[in-house]
């Protein structure tokens, strides 16, 4: 992948999901948390059911060297059908669904949510074709698009008065406007259906599928069972706390499987070459994620305040314990993309399985708990499975552990540092302070003490940083 298709991908990444967190804020503040509930439990079951919707089709047909128009036609229609029988049986069992969730007046809400998911259908082979051929640039205009009007379409219902269906209207909008980027210009122009030759992309489809299926149960199956369980306020408050580390983490996720797996695959040939690749990447990963994901819990009842407003009470103690699961994800995505770079998936596999085992385990143990204390054991248990995965990944890989820690180790120290500082100075000098003078003065301490940190734990790396500051300046003033 060139620098231009890495840069067209950031932008594709991030610049939807920058667009879509700062409308959630606005329409956080305006709408109740029953109906931020509701919608966020109709997506979540929806999204599960797109994941049988695509079956791994677009992944596939990116990894398939000759795909023929007649078999893009047959992977369409596929995703097609599925999209509209999985549509019928949520609007036929609507009701049924709706008790089981235990949310009162979910069913038009799932169903015109829903409708996403045939649209969407229409997507998943023109965006596969466009990322085989390296289209990045226009993926990348096509997301900005549809964030901006799925934003502006979101906010303007809610300022009129149409409280969840704001947020319906946001989605919709902005599945619409996907598609119709996607075909237009055309990518693929439909022939006759080709099912000859298929079986090598469904088998490898199925496989994609699998590991969504798992992932999505360790990661996301907890939105689904908070609402049972607690109720779809509760549900609300989880999707606030958890929405700024999650979307800090897809960023940094994206762009580094899009670049690092292609990269150490080229390597695999190499082992020392592959392990220095790895061990750089683990670092420059490192040096951004610790910071940013713990400076985010640090701070997580300033964000929660100014983010969310009244609505967002409590929310900090759902952040917090995320922002530290991001932290630790990161660590262990690079360890997920050097397994599969060596030809390892099979033990990625395993580990998904043993994360969502764990994970169906405590979300049953823990029906009668609070969402905090599950939340918090939840973490604990995703933070365990990740440790398991990198100690035994390590021994597959021959990667050293002693190294590893002393590529990233000064960054979590320095950050967990600067984590203490603002939780004492919070504490003890300004308790009572108004939450924007507290994210004023606390975030700059927390930078200070990180990089204070960082000077005395790996001097390499601030003087590196000095270098390039004096770079930039030099460009600057040339």
């Amino acid at each position: 992948m060139n620098r231009s298709s890495v840069i067209w991908s950031a932008v594709r990444n991030w610049g939807p999901r920058f667009g879509t967190i700062i409308t959630f804020f606005v329409l956080a503040r305006i709408l109740d948390k029953t109906e931020i509930g509701m919608f966020a439990a109709a997506y979540a079951l929806v999204s599960l059911t797109e994941l049988f919707a695509d079956n791994g089709f677009g992944d596939a047909v990116v990894r398939t060297q000759d795909v023929t128009r007649g078999i893009a036609t047959s992977i369409l229609i596929l995703n097609f059908a599925l999209a509209v029988i999985i549509y019928a049986l949520l609007t036929i069992f609507s009701t049924e669904i709706g008790s089981l969730l235990g949310v009162t007046g979910i069913e038009p809400v799932l169903q015109l949510v829903g409708l996403s998911l045939v649209l969407n259908s229409f997507g998943y082979v023109p965006q596969a074709l466009l990322r085989k051929e390296f289209q990045f640039k226009r993926l990348a205009f096509r997301s900005l698009a549809s964030t901006v009007i799925g934003a502006l379409t979101g906010l303007a219902m809610a300022f009129l008065g149409f409280g969840v269906y704001s947020m319906v209207g946001q989605l919709l909008a902005t599945t619409v406007i996907n598609v119709v980027f996607l075909w237009y210009p055309v990518v693929l122009r439909p022939a006759s259906p080709q099912f000859a030759g298929i079986g090598h992309i469904l088998h490898f489809a199925f496989g994609v599928f699998g590991s969504r299926v798992l992932n999505y149960a360790s990661l996301r199956m907890i939105e689904i069972v908070i609402p049972i369980f607690f109720g779809p306020a509760a549900l609300a408050l989880y999707i606030m706390g958890s929405r700024v580390p999650a979307v800090v983490a897809q960023m940094l996720t994206a762009v580094m499987v899009d670049v690092n797996l292609p990269h150490l695959s080229r390597l695999v040939n190499n082992p020392p070459q592959m392990k220095q690749a790895f061990y750089s990447s683990l670092r420059s990963l490192s040096m951004i994620s610790a910071p940013a994901f713990i400076s985010i819990a640090a701070l997580s009842p300033e964000i929660a305040r100014l983010c969310f407003g009244s609505n967002g009470f409590d929310s900090e103690l759902i952040m917090f314990p995320a922002a530290i699961l991001g932290a630790a994800q990161s660590i262990g995505y690079s360890n997920e993309v050097m397994l599969n770079a060596c030809g390892l998936p099979r033990i990625v596999l395993r580990m998904q399985i043993c994360a969502a085992v764990l994970i169906a385990i405590i979300l049953t143990v823990l029906q009668h708990s609070t969402v905090f204390t599950l939340v918090t054991v939840y973490v604990c248990c995703h933070i365990f499975v990740i440790s398991v995965g990198i100690l035994y990944g390590s021994r597959k890989t021959h990667v050293s552990l002693k190294t590893m820690f002393a590529k990233c180790g000064a960054f979590f120290l320095a950050s967990f540092a600067g984590l203490a500082a603002v939780y004492l100075a919070r504490a003890y000098a300004m308790p009572a302070s108004p939450a924007l003078l507290r994210a004023v003065i606390l975030a700059p301490l927390f930078v200070i003490v990180y990089v204070a940190g960082i000077g005395m734990l790996d001097r390499d790396a601030l003087r590196s940083w000095l270098n390039r500051a004096r770079k930039i300046r030099a460009w600057k003033q040339a």
